[in-house]
């Protein structure tokens, strides 16, 4: 089976933003802080997740010890995988998330980031 990647922006400036999604079908799924590449400040703040109506995790991040990746190269945006600390253990949010689910992002910042935003990112089946 192939897999294509995919990604979609769920919320644009913080520092407090919620949104609400249906989980798009896919696996090895990952929260990603995009933000302009000239953009050299730090992003941080805490995230929450709920699933269908239930907390799935509340996590801390920073993109100072996020793995970086070239994921949203194409949106012109570096990329900051916060599910992949550089300094901690992988989150692993498939257990949490299945197709069609409801998912509610609640994420702040300590400061205004107006050109940061979130990202799911998830490899996808491609249909022949």
């Amino acid at each position: 089976m192939r897999y294509s990647w995919g990604s979609a922006p769920y919320t644009h400036g913080f520092p407090m933003a919620k949104r609400v999604i249906s989980t798009p079908m896919g696996h090895h799924f990952n929260l990603v802080i995009g933000k302009p590449q000239h953009m050299t400040n730090t992003v941080s703040g805490t995230l929450q997740l709920v699933v269908s109506g239930k907390s799935a995790f509340d996590i801390s991040f920073s993109t100072r010890n996020a793995t970086e990746g070239n994921w949203l190269a194409a949106e012109g945006l570096a990329a900051y995988i916060i599910t992949l600390p550089i300094d901690g253990v992988p989150l692993l949010i498939d257990e949490n998330i299945k197709e069609g689910n409801n998912l509610t992002f609640h994420i702040r910042t300590s400061e205004t980031n107006d050109l940061a935003s979130l990202w799911l990112c998830y490899l996808s089946p491609v249909k022949k």
